[in-house]
């Protein structure tokens, strides 16, 4: 016979979120009454790490029951798991735990919550009492997070002022309206409607708009979930609007995440116990990476005059792992990892499951899992530190459905702003190598360019986050200056800063010129084995070169081919680092070339091949060095680190066998050589072909799958051939004991200088700076 009050013989699984909430609301007054109780939410039943059922559902049954309720120790968040067999509860939070000997008083006044909730209709709800309190201790100071000058988005800092006081918290994303973009944040963030808001860039404050007059603190939660009960009771939202002042500075990318799959809907028709236990990421402006497990759901943690407050998550910390969000971080983005194929109303997927859910049309769950995607459900709005009954304290995360805001706000999350952005080569390919190469480097030297890092590159964390988008009226970080400063428009109408600037970024090395011979061949490499060192350079041959060299066979161009001048540019910076008598020059130096080094390690920027076969457009060169390694910028990274041992790289000259500009290009051709023995260019547009061609999931896949290992060779192989050619000009150097961090303000200048390493085409370089 079933036992109405033995979870184990009666199936409480069955039980659904309306039946919790209105357990709950039926029993509320008599709860709240109670002075021991301080908070209440729904969930799952949370089991003590020495409980009989513990570890297994069977064979403990009844007597894991039994036992349970002759426990006198506390029950808190800290020394219980949910388990897949933990059935659904009202969870109800008391500030201290009954021993026996008090028991008996305190059921002759009523202070003793009930184990089951008993409906008229006769449902049963079980309870879950768990001790805790409101921690009263003093406030986290916040951390100085501080952010580089890049697109903006989600994760970012907001400074408002607010009466005089400074209230800071995070961007959430970018939503619209249709018409306008704005940001999200809280309400207690954004302040009053026309309100200021600043971000930080480098530690100063930088205005990024005004409080958008659309705003929520809280609304009936009947309307927020229309058919769950709760008359008295409001849902906290706290979303403010950001009205953004040029769309042109941000990204719907969120800073640590990426870009955003579609947004989770959790309302009354998909919300489900199912979320319980799921774990979620964050990106909070001022505790950087966040990672949690969502505890409860509809957390009720404060009533007044009559009316209860109520949060739709309830967020801790996952693996006994504290979750270490601060105020810092209101206005932060939960996301849940989810598969790029899952559908919008899915609810998220768990690794265990502790019963069959109710299916409906808004609880699709994907077939199978085919990347990383970051889902967006929640926006916190702030903390709960809950003690454990001593002087310690474990912090929890307050959060609001992120469908239910866009919905009272009349907005949608904005997922492809600038998602995929310009340059990623540049991002990773140039800044990654500058930022590696001072691995390869030593002594002073080292200590040197560690001191002017900010000035180099991007943080690592910044660029496997792929969120790069230097601007060249602000200070661009040297190892794309070329790009980004040089080859803009930028106050010169439709003309580049530097219109010659162009040629200097590849070499087609491969193109058979009028004999046969390639440029390859012109310098001691064999074209096909690309093995032996490089032993020739000479400005005279590559110009008789380019003179008659054939257009390759698919090109549409008509005339002379384009004369790449890569290995001589390489060729004047070195030299110019070796006769720099400032650590400044040297330095602004040093930086411009990682990015041509960058370019020599990208196999397309030394082919004929760049963009297609033979000399055809098919657009293999973006897809190929942008998009796809925007789409696995993470994956590229861990390869990356799977290649810090350079007994993993083909054979490369070292810094003491390069004592002249001269030698200095004969190793930037190596190191082309290499690129293409790594990843020859024709294979890149064979694949890109057979795949279809284009930009879609399928083309990146396949490409990464096919070059994801060789790309990272190249990229690591660039890095420490710059640091071998940094410090071998060091050595040569006859100031080179620079030290110390030189300001932007200085190297700023210096690069807008034209006549600073003066960008010049193979036909206008002095030949007699080019010698042996």
């Amino acid at each position: 016979m079933l036992d109405p009050k033995n979870p184990y013989t009666r199936r409480y699984a069955s039980l659904s979120i309306t039946d919790l909430l209105d357990a709950r609301e039926a029993y509320h007054i008599h709860l709240m009454r109670m002075e021991n109780v301080f908070a209440t939410a729904i969930g799952l039943y949370r089991i003590r790490e020495n409980d009989l059922d513990y570890a297994h559902y069977h064979p403990a049954g009844e007597a894991a029951a039994r036992e349970r309720g002759k426990k006198t120790e506390p029950r808190t968040m800290e020394n219980t798991v949910v388990q897949p067999w933990s059935w659904p509860c009202v969870l109800v939070f008391v500030k201290d735990w009954l021993k026996p000997e008090d028991l008996h008083a305190a059921q002759i006044k009523g202070q003793v919550v009930p184990p089951f909730l008993d409906l008229a209709d006769g449902r049963v709800v079980p309870t879950c009492v768990v001790q805790a309190s409101l921690w009263e201790g003093a406030k986290s100071p916040l951390a100085g997070y501080q952010f580089t000058q890049q697109l903006m988005g989600g994760g970012y800092p907001v400074v408002t002022n607010v009466q005089g006081k400074e209230h800071t918290g995070s961007v959430g994303c970018l939503v619209t309206d249709g018409v306008r973009h704005f940001a999200l944040t809280n309400q207690h963030v954004a302040g009053e409607s026309g309100s200021e808001i600043f971000t930080l860039l480098q530690g100063d404050a930088r205005r990024i708009g005004t409080s958008a007059k659309r705003s929520l603190r809280s609304l009936p939660f009947q309307k927020l979930y229309p058919g769950f009960p709760g008359a008295t009771t409001r849902g906290n939202l706290d979303a403010g609007l950001i009205d953004v002042d040029d769309l042109a500075d941000w990204t719907a990318q969120v800073f640590g995440l990426g870009v955003l799959g579609q947004m989770i809907e959790f309302n009354a028709n998909t919300a489900s116990l199912d979320w319980i236990g799921t774990q979620v990421y964050a990106h909070g402006a001022h505790s950087g990476d966040l990672r949690g497990e969502i505890k409860a759901l509809f957390y009720r943690y404060r009533t007044t005059g009559g009316t209860d407050y109520v949060s739709d998550f309830l967020i801790g910390g996952v693996e006994k792992k504290p979750l270490t969000t601060m105020p810092g971080d209101s206005g932060t983005l939960w996301c849940v990892e989810a598969p790029a194929e899952t559908q919008q109303n899915s609810a998220p997927e768990k690794e265990k499951r502790a019963r069959e859910p109710k299916k409906t049309a808004d609880m699709r769950m994907p077939a199978k899992f085919s990347g990383k995607v970051y889902r967006p459900f929640a926006l916190e709005w702030g903390g709960q530190k809950l003690a454990d009954g001593g002087d310690q304290f474990t912090q929890y995360a307050l959060a609001a459905s992120l469908s239910v805001i866009c919905r009272e706000l009349d907005v949608e999350v904005v997922a492809d702003l600038n998602a995929e952005l310009p340059q990623y080569w540049g991002a990773v390919g140039h800044y990654k190598i500058a930022e590696r190469a001072v691995d390869s480097t030593s002594g002073k030297l080292k200590t040197f360019l560690n001191a002017n890092m900010a000035q180099l590159t991007y943080p690592a964390s910044v660029i496997r986050g792929g969120q790069i988008k230097p601007s060249p009226d602000k200070f661009v970080p040297l190892a794309d200056v070329p790009d980004v400063v040089w080859k803009s428009n930028i106050n010169r109408g439709g003309d580049a800063v530097r219109p010659q600037e162009n040629w200097n970024h590849y070499a087609d090395m491969d193109l058979p010129g009028e004999d046969g011979r390639t440029l390859f061949d012109l310098s001691g490499i064999d074209d096909k084995q690309k093995t032996p060192k490089a032993s020739a350079l000479s400005i005279q041959d590559w110009k008789a070169f380019y003179a008659n060299a054939p257009q390759p066979s698919a090109s549409t161009s008509k005339g002379k081919v384009n004369q790449g001048a890569l290995p001589f540019r390489v060729w004047q910076i070195f030299d110019a680092m070796v006769e720099a008598k400032s650590a400044s020059r040297f330095l602004c130096a040093a930086g411009i070339l990682a990015h041509y080094v960058g370019d020599a390690c990208q196999p397309l920027h030394g082919s004929m091949h760049s963009d297609g076969l033979n000399g055809a457009s098919t657009g293999v060169h973006s897809a190929y060095e942008e998009t796809m390694i925007d789409h696995f910028s993470q994956d590229l990274a861990d390869e990356l680190d799977n290649l810090k041992a350079a007994a993993l790289l083909a054979p490369a000259r070292d810094a003491s066998s390069i004592k002249s500009g001269f030698e200095a290009g004969l190793a930037l051709i190596e190191l082309m050589a290499r690129a293409q023995r790594y990843l020859p260019p024709e294979d890149i547009c064979n694949t890109y072909d057979s795949l279809g061609r284009g930009k879609s999931a399928k083309v990146l896949k396949g490409m990464w799958d096919a070059f994801g290992k060789p790309t990272a060779s190249c990229i690591a192989d660039g890095a420490r051939t710059l640091g071998q050619l940094w410090q071998a000009a060091y050595n040569l150097n006859k100031q080179s004991d620079f030290s110390g961090a030189v300001s932007q303000k200085v190297l700023k200048p210096m690069y807008e200088d034209q006549d600073f390493l003066p960008s010049l085409h193979l036909a206008h370089l002095d030949e007699s700076g080019f010698k042996p």
